[in-house]
């Protein structure tokens, strides 16, 4: 985890706020053959799913970000704040695709 997100986390503790953690809402694994990350999985009325995400893409970029690696996909995403909304490039078939998506809040 950066320190910046520990250091986030501890000041809105110390505040009395409330901590909201970005969510997608997908399992991803090491794709074969490329970088990038691969969805093995996506949770059903997530962010991801209602963006059009499906298990079998593979995210390639993450809000301008390369991703090279499921940890650079959890880094990108774990910068975010819920509300973001964030352009995804992935790799569907063989062809290369983009989606909007909006970072939700990490269920409890």
């Amino acid at each position: 985890m950066p320190s910046s997100t520990i250091s986030t986390v501890a000041s809105k503790l110390v505040s009395g706020q409330k901590v909201q953690h970005p969510y997608l809402g997908v399992y991803v694994g090491t794709p074969a053959n490329r970088s990038g990350a691969q969805i093995n999985q996506v949770k059903s009325g997530s962010p991801a799913a209602s963006a059009g995400l499906k298990a079998g893409d593979v995210i390639t970029a993450f809000g301008g970000q390369t991703i090279q690696s499921p940890e650079d996909l959890t880094a990108a995403v774990g910068a975010k704040a819920p509300g973001d909304k964030v352009t995804v490039t992935y790799v569907r078939n063989g062809s290369t695709k983009t989606a909007q998506v909006t970072i939700g809040t990490r269920p409890s």
